[in-house]
C-alpha cells in the first residue's frame, strides 16, 4: 500500500505535490497515498490504480481476489487531507478515496472510477468530510452501492459537501458545482455555482490557501 506516498502515524506533511501513475499488485489499497496520520495539502492526486482496474474489466465477476482494492487515489485512516484535487483514479471500491478515519476538507473528488461498488468517488467507513465537492465520478455497476452512487457509498458525512444525486449529510448541495473548464483540469467554480459561499467557515481558516495557493 501507499505506492506513491505512505504517511505513518508519526505524521509528516506532503505539500504542493503531483502524485500520479502509481500502481500495486499487493496490499491493494491507497495506490496514490496511504495515510495513517500527518497531512496532505494542496496536492494533485491523479491517475493512480487505473492499470490494475483495467486488467479486471470487464471480467469483474471473477475478480474476487481484488475485493480489498480500495482507495485508488487515497486511503485515509487518519490525519488531514485538505485543499487537494483527487481525479482520474480507479479501484475496485472507492475509486477516488476510501476514508476510515481522520479529516478531509476543502477537496475536489471528480472523474474517478470504481470497478464494482458504486463508490466511484468516495467510500466512507469513518472519518469526517466537509467543504468537499464529490462530483462526476463513475462506477462500472451500481450493485451493492449506496443511495449516493456513483459518487458516494457508505455512511453519510458531515456538513457542507456537494454530492449528487441525493444529500449525504447536512447542508449538502446536490446541484452542479459548475467547474470552469474540467476538460482542461480547471476545477475552479464558475458563476452560477451551487457551491459558491455555501461552505462552512471557521475562524481558523483565516490565512489558509486553496489548491492554487490563493487566499480562501
Amino acid at each position: 500500500y501507499g505506492s506513491g506516498v505512505l504517511i505513518q502515524e508519526k505524521g509528516g506533511t506532503v505539500q504542493e505535490c503531483w502524485i500520479t501513475g502509481n500502481e500495486t499488485n499487493t496490499h491493494l489499497t491507497g495506490c496514490g497515498v496511504y495515510m495513517f496520520g500527518g497531512k496532505v495539502t494542496r496536492c494533485l492526486i491523479t491517475d493512480n490504480g487505473s492499470g490494475v482496474v483495467t486488467d479486471i474489466i470487464p471480467d469483474v465477476a471473477g475478480a474476487g481476489w481484488l475485493a480489498n482494492f480500495t482507495g485508488g487515489g487515497v486511503r485515509q485512516d487518519g490525519g488531514w487531507l485538505e485543499y487537494s484535487v483527487i481525479r482520474d483514479n480507479a479501484a475496485y471500491k472507492g475509486g477516488g478515496v476510501h476514508i476510515t478515519g481522520g479529516t478531509m476538507l476543502n477537496c475536489t473528488v471528480t472523474e474517478n472510477y470504481a470497478a464494482l461498488d458504486g463508490s466511484g468517488g468516495i467510500l466512507r467507513d469513518g472519518g469526517t468530510i466537509y467543504n468537499t465537492i464529490i462530483w462526476g465520478n463513475e462506477a462500472y455497476t451500481n450493485e451493492i452501492a449506496g443511495t449516493g452512487c456513483p459518487d458516494w457509498s457508505g455512511s453519510s458525512s458531515e456538513d457542507y459537501n456537494c454530492c449528487a444525486p441525493i444529500s449525504v449529510g447536512a447542508n449538502c448541495q446536490t446541484n452542479s458545482p459548475n467547474f470552469r473548464e474540467p476538460t482542461a483540469g480547471d476545477y475552479r467554480l464558475r458563476v452560477p455555482s451551487a457551491c459558491i459561499d455555501k461552505g462552512e467557515y471557521s475562524s481558523w481558516m483565516v490565512g489558509e490557501l486553496d489548491f492554487l495557493g490563493q487566499p480562501r
